[in-house]
């Protein structure tokens, strides 16, 4: 299997360099770069969200089952 031919029997624009993305043809700088920040934010919350299971899983954490929220 090979994708660049197979593209290339769809008469779609084909990159030429071999390192070039298929999926991020003709992809705006400025999408990306939202993109990235986005995902970013996520998993920023995502470490924050599993700081906070962690801490209140804990034994000496007087909030019982409120770590459940969290998980």
């Amino acid at each position: 299997f090979e994708p660049f031919e197979e593209v290339k029997k769809e008469e779609l624009a084909v990159p030429t360099a071999p390192q070039v993305s298929l999926a991020r043809q003709y992809y705006a700088d400025e999408c990306e770069s939202a993109i990235n920040e986005q995902i970013n934010v996520e998993y920023n919350a995502s470490y924050v969200y599993h700081s906070l299971f962690a801490y209140f899983d804990r034994d000496n954490v007087a909030l019982k089952g409120f770590a459940k929220f969290f998980k």
